[in-house]
């Protein structure tokens, strides 16, 4: 049994990731390294993300996540967990790195393990739905580089497709080319994944100069069909080797504090199962004790066990409305004790006034 992690994209305009298209792994292994390095087995596509950002370390019949001293930090169910504390997770978790959010699910049945080639195939796909404003330059495309064809270029739409090369007007790659078959080739694309497959044509296919039945294409394959010369290119793959490369850069913690999705964690509550869990702010500090003035409880007295890292659900539920303990001085709401009011006093220091006038006055009718 290993564990199945659903990876989604963080929307800019605060569309809830889970209507976002969906990126899943399958590990059964004892350890799932987390990050943006090209060895990663969950690769995302972020200067956000750090290059070896979190690991995943099998755990008996579960799995712990522990961060990597990551320069952004990691988040449980809205907790960001402390650098080299192994916090143990449970099915329906929610992960928060950078740009990402990552539901978990444990004792997956693990059909077919996501290899290297896979995990590529997904991080191209994943920054394609990052670069929205240049998607369309993003897509693979096939360019025909001679012949009557020459210059052509053919965009893979986005999602999953297919496209038949050859004679044939059928093909939606038509080649006016006497070598090649009516029917010659086939591209299928799906997640990232695209690959070129020859229909049992009569003078086959060479892609780099290599005889194939069937290739995974990489940006910048050359493919020879008959006399045709074709180049594949994949922008994204180009995008994600400068993105492996770039440095790490800061953002500010999540700002959309997910829920398990089995409501592991009650509502305006915290999760405090494990130290591991406390919610910190992203310089890895803990905060300081507020002032009594401020109107904040400091530790335990929180409402709803929360700490001040930007996700108070109290400061989210009262809009603005000043709190019980700022509208009343602090020493007004000890238990059992009232507050010695002007006028109290001042009746005091003239019962003292008289009680020493007495005293005088009884002193010298004693005198003999």
């Amino acid at each position: 049994m290993g564990i199945r992690l659903e990876v989604f994209l963080e929307s800019s305009d605060g569309t809830p990731p889970d209507t976002s298209p969906t990126f899943a792994f399958e590990f059964d292994l004892d350890r799932v390294v987390i990050g943006r390095h090209a060895s990663s087995d969950v690769r995302l596509p972020h200067a956000g993300i750090s290059g070896n950002h979190a690991v995943l370390n099998a755990r008996g019949t579960g799995y712990a996540i522990e961060d990597s001293g990551s320069t952004n930090g990691t988040w449980v169910n809205g907790h960001r967990i402390p650098p080299g504390r192994p916090k143990p997770l449970k099915t329906g978790d929610v992960i928060q790195m950078g740009e990402f959010t990552l539901h978990a699910t444990l004792g997956h049945a693990v059909a077919q393990a996501t290899n290297a080639e896979r995990t590529s195939d997904l991080a191209r796909e994943m920054l394609r739905g990052m670069l929205a404003n240049e998607k369309e330059r993003a897509l693979p495309r096939l360019i025909v580089l001679n012949g009557p064809r020459e210059g052509q270029e053919v965009t893979l739409t986005d999602g999953t497709g297919q496209l038949h090369i050859g004679r044939d007007d059928s093909c939606e790659l038509t080649l006016p080319d006497g070598d090649a078959s009516r029917k010659h080739a086939e591209i299928r694309w799906h997640t990232g994944a695209v690959t070129l497959r020859d229909l049992g044509s009569k003078n086959g296919i060479q892609v780099n100069e290599r005889e194939i039945q069937q290739q995974h294409l990489h940006h910048r394959d050359g493919i020879q069909i008959g006399a045709t010369m074709l180049m594949f290119e994949d922008p994204a793959e180009e995008s994600l080797k400068q993105v492996t490369h770039k440095a790490d850069i800061h953002q500010d913690p999540p700002t959309r504090v997910p829920q398990s999705r089995q409501s592991s964690i009650p509502p305006g509550g915290s999760d405090d199962t494990s130290a591991s869990s406390e919610s910190i702010p992203q310089d890895g500090i803990p905060p300081r004790a507020p002032q009594e003035s401020g109107g904040q409880q400091s530790g335990g007295q929180q409402s709803g066990g929360q700490q001040s890292n930007g996700h108070s659900a109290h400061r989210q539920s009262t809009h603005g409305q000043q709190p019980e303990t700022q509208r009343n001085p602090a020493h007004l709401r000890r238990k059992g004790k009232r507050a010695p009011k002007r006028t109290d006093l001042l009746i005091l220091g003239m019962a003292a006034i008289v009680l020493v006038v007495s005293l005088f006055g009884i002193t010298l009718l004693l005198r003999p």
